[in-house]
């Protein structure tokens, strides 16, 4: 019997276009937008960041540094955080699901976009639990991040239902024993839920 719907945050919650993200420091360098992106993408800079190996201050310094940006770390935490836009869709369904279910959040994110837009989204306070990689120190598809979402709800992994965008992500929870349903759009997202739940919205 399933007992908790787990969503990922990125493209399920709440959509996120690191176009946006070039054209806010774009003023701010005279690097091209190809280059201006590799500031924060090229090597494992993100993959630090996300596990919680380096700082906020060495994440925003570096980036900095990289893209050659006149900009204060300020300007650039606003920039970072204003290329998410919820999915009003995917909110509707966690409030649907809340009185019957336990709801859980399991993201591969950062410190940043945790304070400045994941806490601030309206559906957070729904969250029954919430499993962050830079908190558990290790980003999904690794199995010790589906452990302590599993750990917090204290159900097994045939008890939950995972939503991810990410197939690989969604490979690791079938593996494990979770329901997995890969989001590629909410329609689709509802018609899977209907396998197992009574969803009606």
């Amino acid at each position: 019997m399933i007992k908790a719907v787990i969503f990922d945050f990125g493209n399920v919650v709440s959509r996120f276009d690191l176009g946006v993200l070039v054209k806010n420091v774009q003023r701010y360098t005279a690097l091209a937008p190809p280059d201006v992106m590799k500031a924060f993408t090229d090597g494992n800079l993100i993959r630090l960041y996300e596990t919680g190996e380096i700082s906020t201050d060495e994440f925003l310094s570096s980036v900095i540094d990289r893209g050659r940006f006149e900009m204060t770390k300020e300007a650039l935490i606003s920039a970072y955080s204003d290329m998410f836009q919820p999915i009003p869709t995917t909110g509707a369904l966690i409030r649907a699901l809340k009185p019957r279910y336990k709801v859980g959040l399991l993201s591969n994110t950062n410190e940043l976009h945790f304070e400045n837009v994941i806490r601030q989204t309206d559906v957070f306070g729904l969250f029954d639990t919430v499993t962050l990689s830079f908190e558990v120190k290790v980003m999904k598809p690794a199995k010790e991040i589906y452990d302590d979402a599993l750990a917090k709800l204290r159900l097994a992994p045939g008890e939950c239902i995972f939503v991810d965008d990410l197939k690989e992500n969604i490979e690791a929870a079938n593996t494990m024993g979770f329901v997995g349903i890969h989001y590629t759009s909410h329609s689709e997202l509802m018609t899977a839920l209907r396998e197992y739940l009574p969803v009606h919205q």
